[in-house]
Formats: C-alpha cells, sequence, structure tokens
C-alpha cells in the first residue's frame, strides 16, 4: 500500500468511525456491521451489495447511504456514488457531519472529472470545517485538479 492510499484509508476509517457513533449499540451480527467489516476490508463490490440491501430495507439510513456511496467510488463508478451520496448530502445540511459529506462528493465529481464541481464541493467542506484539510493536498481522488489554479 503506498502512503498516498494509506492516507486515503485513514480518511475513510474516520468517515466509519463517525457513521458508526450512532450505530454502536447495534449487535455485532447486525447487517450494518456485518457491511462495516467488508468495507474495512476493502471488499468493495461485496460491501456495496450489503449496504444496497440496508438501504432497501431502510431508505433513511444516512450511514448506510454514506458507506455505499464510498464502496461505489471505490468501484471507480463515480456517478452511482454521487447518486447514493444525495441523502446523505440532504441529512447533513448544518450538521457536524456536513464537511465529511461535502468531501466524499468533491472526491466523487473529481473522479468524473468535474472539476467544477470537485472544486465547489471541496470549498463547501472547508466552509463547513472539514476537519483534515491536508487530506485535500495527498488525496489521490483529487489529482485531476492539482494543475486547476483554484485547487
Amino acid at each position: 500500500m503506498k502512503f498516498s492510499d494509506l492516507r486515503i484509508f485513514c480518511v475513510v476509517m474516520l468517515f466509519i468511525a463517525v457513521c458508526q457513533l450512532s450505530l454502536a449499540a447495534q449487535a455485532p451480527d447486525s447487517p450494518m456491521n456485518q457491511a462495516n467489516a467488508l468495507f474495512q476490508a476493502q471488499k468493495w463490490a461485496e460491501a456495496a451489495t450489503a449496504y444496497e440491501a440496508i438501504v432497501k430495507a431502510d431508505p433513511n439510513n444516512g450511514p448506510a447511504w454514506f458507506q455505499l456511496a464510498w464502496c461505489r467510488q471505490g468501484l471507480g463508478q463515480y456517478q452511482q456514488a454521487l447518486d447514493a451520496l444525495q441523502k446523505p448530502l440532504q441529512a447533513s445540511k448544518g450538521t457536524p457531519r456536513e464537511a465529511a459529506v461535502d468531501y466524499a462528493a468533491a472526491t466523487m465529481y473529481a473522479g468524473l472529472k468535474n472539476n467544477d464541481k470537485a472544486i465547489e464541493y471541496l470549498n463547501k467542506a472547508l466552509a463547513a470545517k472539514f476537519g483534515q484539510p491536508m487530506t485535500i493536498a495527498f488525496d489521490p481522488n483529487l489529482k485531476g485538479l492539482h494543475d486547476d489554479p483554484r485547487f
């Protein structure tokens, strides 16, 4: 694992930890915990399938939608990742999670090579007090933005 991959992995794990705070009381074999274990093992396709089952059963499960978006990002399915991120984007407005969700959207737009939207969401993440601004400089998902003067 390269250093940049390790850094991204650490950021994603931080996002998981934030999402799991609200799920801490669940049984170890709950569907969410099983999906999270697949996610942590970077088994993106299997984790995506598990999160899809969760959001089908509970369409208002924001953490599952958020994790599904990251799985699709890991699979290179950027538009599907953004589609999954829509509920968390709406639900996170004005909450402590807003910065993380905006940052996720920026990386997904960067994957689509939509620099305008990627920069827009990076700015939103920073305005919402994204807690790890140095991550932005080293995130390989944002590498395509490095030559953009707005970056």
